[in-house]
């Protein structure tokens, strides 16, 4: 009896010493994420270290805990937290009042001596509910309870005070036509430049193409894991066949710089931000059709094979 009761005791213990391991990570900063990127929503984007893991020191072993929530922008302050119980979005719309679906994930990571341990795997949830709670001024206490599709289950709580940095709030879309055109661009370059892999079966990867001198313009899609051909529809999500909207153009004092998402025009000196649309990659051939933020129709076509350039594979 006695043997059970140390043995209740000591998974008590541990289940408080393992809810309370949180920390605020140092290298990835949590974040206010304005309306270029919500429309008339906003986003608070919460990083947490557990366990032992030390990002920016490069040791021990853990997790990255990465949360977004998203609430309606109207009297909301970057530097305070929204209140309240938030689930998990919908994995085909952007959702307010809960997390971001495809900004919300759990990321491994362990180092010894400097190096990896073992590789840093990510994770997407499939249950997330974190509840926000002012404890008093500038200090808040945050609940996140998950599951993770790998079936792994977390319970963790952080109290403390949140540091939370604007992100781009100033930033904005200049340099747009005041008259929607129609245009076709046959491309003289494009190419592929492969990213990381994602938590949704999908590696990003950054698309860049021109059409002589005077036009330049990028693209953030989403490829499967084994390809680079497919159809790619632009809309809310990471998983393979999409790509992103534009976020327009910035840098970090909201003057324009430049974009993940659009075409510079340097004929003209116009802009275009994509809102909608798709790229299509075939075999020796690569099209889009994007219907942009000032109601133009951009079309472009490659008639060559889409050159990419994977990881360590150098420039």
């Amino acid at each position: 009896m006695k043997r059970l009761t140390v043995i209740a005791i000591l998974l008590f213990v541990w289940t408080i010493i393992r809810a309370d391991g949180l920390r605020t990570s140092d290298s990835v900063s949590c974040k206010y994420l304005g309306s270029l990127y919500y429309g008339e929503n906003v986003g608070y984007q919460l990083n947490f270290e557990s366990e032992s893991l030390n990002l920016l020191n490069k040791t021990g072993e853990g997790k990255l805990i990465a949360v977004t929530i998203v609430v309606p922008s109207k009297g909301r302050k970057s530097n305070t937290l929204p209140e309240g119980e938030f689930l998990l979005g919908d994995c085909d719309t952007l959702k307010a009042g809960a997390l971001d679906f495809y900004e919300s994930n759990v990321q491994y990571f362990g180092y010894k001596s400097d190096v990896f341990a073992k590789p840093d795997e990510i994770c997407a949830f499939l249950e997330c509910k974190v509840t926000v709670t002012k404890v008093k001024r500038k200090i808040y206490n945050i609940h996140i309870e998950y599951e993770l599709v790998n079936g792994e289950k977390g319970d963790y709580t952080y109290e403390g005070k949140v540091k939370v940095e604007k992100h781009n709030e100033r930033a904005a879309y200049k340099f747009m036509t005041q008259a929607p055109r129609i245009i076709n661009f046959e491309l003289t370059e494009t190419s592929l430049k492969l990213s990381d892999e994602t938590a949704y079966s999908s590696r990003k990867a950054m698309m860049e193409f021109a059409c002589g001198d005077d036009i330049f313009g990028m693209a953030v899609i989403y490829l499967p894991l084994d390809s680079i051909n497919g159809h790619y529809e632009m809309k809310y999500g990471k998983e393979p066949g999409t790509c992103e909207p534009s976020a327009g153009g910035y840098d970090a004092h909201g003057f324009f710089n430049l974009f993940n998402t659009g075409i510079d025009d340097g004929s003209s000196g116009s802009v275009y931000y994509p809102e909608s649309g798709y790229i299509d990659i075939k075999k020796e051939k690569m099209f889009f059709e994007f219907v942009t933020r000032d109601g133009s129709t951009i079309r472009g076509v490659f008639k060559k094979e889409v050159s990419a350039v994977y990881p360590n594979m150098g420039e």
